[in-house]
Order: structure tokens, then sequence, then C-alpha cells
């Protein structure tokens, strides 16, 4: 299927168990994702594991993740997981890592190359109706970055390829973000997503799309669409280096 690539490339490198994206990390902010062969990420103990590992030094802050926009600002004081949260923004001087869980889900991160300032919310199609991804760059923005300055890094997550949809969606997002095939739909959430960063103004070339499809790719990642209620979750972190 269109999004069953695994291999690394320009922007996205596979080692010690995670995916990472290589233009955040040469601007000072790590962007990791889990592969299934980490465990399962629902259980915190995992997940702070995980963390861990890459950044011994920062204790992972989890979002509660109600498909919902409100993103908090991260502070020393943060709970270990924010109750009615679906992303963080996460200031460069922050000694914190912060964590969204996913199985089929959108996980961005955004980054300001000027203060290293970063942002990663949980935008499956809820929050990107929602705006999530928006909301995010108008903090950065806020704290004074420059949109020229803003990049855009997106996870593995499922793609239009798989993403099968029912006719309500035709109500929710413009009808080039809905593919079909025969009589089914398919959205295209990374490709609204990305579609929404570029009217904020970002430039084509500071979006680092996923060509990573969690349907697909069941060796590699957990996928709600494919597994069900029992799917397992992968886990994105972002922090400062």
């Amino acid at each position: 299927m269109a999004g069953s690539s695994v291999s690394s490339n320009e922007y996205w490198a596979f080692d010690n168990g995670c995916i990472s994206c290589l233009p955040l990390r040469d601007m000072g902010v790590e962007f990791r994702i889990s592969l299934r062969a980490r465990g399962n990420m629902r259980d915190a103990r995992i997940a702070r594991d995980f963390a861990g590992y890459f950044a011994p030094d920062r204790s992972l802050i989890l979002a509660e993740q109600v498909h919902g926009n409100r993103i908090e600002l991260l502070a020393g004081d943060a709970k270990a997981i924010v109750p009615e949260c679906d992303g963080f923004l996460v200031p460069h001087s922050i000694r914190l890592a912060a964590g969204i869980r996913s199985a089929d889900c959108l996980a961005i991160c955004l980054c300001d190359s000027g203060s290293r300032d970063a942002a990663l919310v949980h935008s499956g199609w809820r929050g990107s109706r929602a705006g999530i991804a928006e909301r995010a760059l108008a903090m950065l923005m806020d704290r004074g970055a420059l949109v020229r300055n803003i990049h855009a890094a997106f996870s593995p997550s499922i793609q239009a390829c798989c993403y099968a949809v029912g006719s309500e969606f035709r109500d929710y997002f413009p009808e080039e973000y809905i593919h079909t095939r025969g009589e089914q739909l398919f959205f295209d959430n990374q490709g609204y997503a990305r579609a929404a960063c570029l009217r904020f103004g970002l430039l084509p070339e500071h979006i680092y799309s996923s060509p990573y499809c969690t349907a697909c790719n069941s060796e590699l990642f957990y996928s709600y669409r494919r597994e069900g209620q029992e799917a397992g979750r992968i886990l994105s972190i972002t922090y400062s280096l």
C-alpha cells in the first residue's frame, strides 16, 4: 500500500527501537517515536522507561488525551499526566520531556529554530478538525517565533491508503482530503495537517511528512483500525538537546 515503505530517508532514521526526525535534531530538538518492539506504551511505566533511555535527565510528562485542542505550557511543577490535555508547549529551557501516545492518530512536533522552543500535539481527526496544530503554532508565535523559522514533523500515523471513514467526513473536511475507492471513503489526515501548516505560513521545505502508515506496517506499529480495542500504543516524545 501507499504507506508501506519502512526504510530510513533524509528526514527520518530508525535506531534503538524508534524512529527519529533528523532535521529537528539538527536544530537541538529531539522528536522520537517508539516502535512496536519497544513495548506497549499504554503502560506508563514502559513509556517512562523508553523516554528515560534517551533522556535520562528528564521526567516524562504525558497528556491525558481527550481528542480536544487544549495545549499545556510545560513548567517544572507539571503533573506526570496532565488532565484534559492533547498537547504541550515545551520551552527550550525546561528540563522535561513531553509525550503523546497513539495507535493511528497523528502526533505533530513543531520547532522554532530560533528559540528551540517546541510543541507536541495529538492530532487525530477530531484534533485536526478542532485546529490543534494551528493553536500550537499561534502559541509559539506568541512567544516570539517567526513563522519562517518554524518546522513541523509528523509521526507515523494511519494514512489515506487505510483510513476508511463514513460520509459524515464530507461535512467535516474539504473534499480534497476525502478520497474514494469504489464505494468507500478514505481520509488524508496528514495531508490536511500539512495544508493547515502551509495556510499558517510554514515553508513547504520545513514540513517533514511521515511516509509510514501505522495500519500498513503491523510489524512496526500498533494500529487501532487493524487491531481494535486491544491495540497497544506507540509513544512520541520531544525534548531539547
